[in-house]
């Protein structure tokens, strides 16, 4: 369970993700849900030292770094008219101490 109470692009935004894993797939279900009422579900994947979390819409591609006390990366959105990518914010999380 991932708690999150950030300030977004959008505003201040509170939520869960519901964080699962498949093993058949070896991908980790996400099931999200924040305080403007919107519900998203993605997957989530580990590979080559890295995260990409993949939705119908939003990505993200990110690592832990700095032994493990910061997790860091970006998200973009798809363009609904054209399907391309592109740049949405920067994430930088750090671990309290």
């Amino acid at each position: 369970l991932h708690r999150f109470d950030a300030d977004m692009p959008a505003g201040r935004m509170k939520g869960i993700e519901v964080i699962g894993y498949d093993a058949v797939r070896n991908i980790y279900p996400m099931h999200a849900f924040d305080s403007s009422g919107s519900a998203s579900v993605m997957h989530a994947v580990f590979e080559h030292d890295g995260w990409t979390f993949r939705g119908e819409s939003m990505r993200f591609t990110g690592a832990f770094r700095d032994e493990g006390t910061v997790f860091a990366g970006a998200w973009e959105s798809r363009d609904s008219d054209t399907s391309e990518w592109t740049p949405a914010m920067t994430l930088t999380l750090r671990k309290r101490r």
